[in-house]
């Protein structure tokens, strides 16, 4: 029942739950349990982001990947032939964003460690 579950993740999110937070933005992002709505999503990416700093990297790329979505319809039109490159390219950007990011977690890892 992802209606249900929409409505404990809001009311976990309202109590100041990051991963709630994101749970709802991605629910919006794919209608699960509401409409979709981006423009949802995003608020709640942005409150999510607010509630927990660590939430910083993971909600930039949900940010990254919104607005590479809303950029591609536009451009495409709509044109359903293009959607599966446009997947495909995303994937691709996203691959190549997270090695630096992954590499400066380890980083970071490595520096607590040592402390």
């Amino acid at each position: 029942k992802p209606a249900e579950a929409l409505r404990w993740y809001r009311r976990a999110s309202a109590a100041g739950v990051a991963q709630a937070s994101f749970t709802v933005a991605w629910m919006h992002e794919w209608g699960e349990g509401v409409e979709h709505n981006r423009t949802a999503a995003r608020e709640f990416l942005r409150k999510a982001r607010k509630q927990d700093e660590l939430a910083a990297v993971p909600v930039h790329l949900s940010l990254l990947w919104l607005w590479l979505q809303d950029a591609w319809s536009t451009a495409s039109s709509g044109d359903a032939r293009l959607h599966d490159f446009y997947d495909l390219l995303i994937v691709a950007c996203l691959g190549l964003l997270l090695v630096p990011v992954v590499r400066h977690l380890q980083y970071i890892e490595r520096t607590e460690q040592q402390s």
